[in-house]
């Protein structure tokens, strides 16, 4: 194997290209409704809040629009507040339109909202994705987010000052929401947490577990095979340190720092 190998397998992963667009999207798709859910479309609006770039510095007063979902069918002032958390995905409206949660708020008299995570969709905070600009994408600002929209919400929807917020989410989404309990108890009642990741590790295994599964469901196994040699490839080339620096055509390859 030689570089050509390591070229391929980046441009492979590559969003942009074929067939890893499809698992690109695959690994970061909005979740989807179970089958035979409920939906509706009556009373159900794309909205938008502002939000600050940066809550940690009080200095900083730029803002940005972050997008929401939003569905009053079964508001009865004093009902609950079920807010579905957006995660690593573009964000629509079908989570207010159907599945277990329309089915609570139908149930208990609840406003539904889906919220979507910044710097993906249509809820980008910069106009791009320079290194200084994704200094910005962490969690920490992303409960901010989910804080202020919750502040906001139950302060100007009617009957809201004193309802029960309920906070849904899945993968890191149900990280988001489990982090967000502990860190703004006084603005939640309950959490749901759906395969959250909650233990942070270096060496994150199971993630490479997901990944190889959507690669062998798009690409089938031969794909897979091949993009696991490829990997092993470049991992023994980077072994070997200054490859990049004394391979045949590598002088091409943009600049680096060491």
């Amino acid at each position: 194997m030689d570089l050509l190998v390591v070229l391929c397998l980046v441009n492979f992963l590559l969003p942009a290209h074929g067939l890893s667009s499809q698992i690109f999207r695959k690994l970061h798709e909005e979740p989807h409704l179970p089958r035979g859910s409920s939906k509706s479309t009556r009373k159900i609006s794309e909205e938008w809040i502002y939000q600050w770039l940066d809550h940690t510095n009080p200095q900083d007063d730029r803002k940005w629009r972050m997008r929401f979902f939003a569905n009053e069918e079964f508001y009865v002032e004093g009902g609950p507040i079920f807010i579905f958390v957006g995660g690593e995905w573009s964000a629509s409206a079908e989570f207010v339109m159907g599945g277990h949660v329309y089915d609570m708020a139908k149930e208990f008299h609840g406003y539904l909202f889906y919220t979507e995570h910044r710097f993906y969709g249509k809820s980008q905070p910069t106009s791009n994705l320079s290194l200084e600009n994704l200094k910005y994408l962490t969690s920490e600002q992303a409960l901010a987010d989910l804080a202020h929209f919750i502040a906001t919400k139950t302060e100007e929807i009617p009957g809201a000052s004193n309802s029960s917020v309920f906070l849904i989410g899945g993968s890191y989404a149900g990280s988001l929401v489990t982090w967000f309990s502990h860190k703004y108890p006084f603005l939640v009642t309950g959490a749901w947490a759906s395969s959250a990741p909650l233990l942070a590790k270096v060496d994150f295994k199971e993630y490479f577990e997901v990944v190889a599964e959507s690669i062998q469901f798009v690409g089938g196994q031969e794909c897979f095979a091949k993009t696991t040699e490829a990997f092993k490839a470049m991992e023994d080339l980077i072994a070997e340190g200054n490859f990049l620096k004394s391979h045949p055509g590598a002088q091409s390859l943009p600049k680096y720092h060491e």
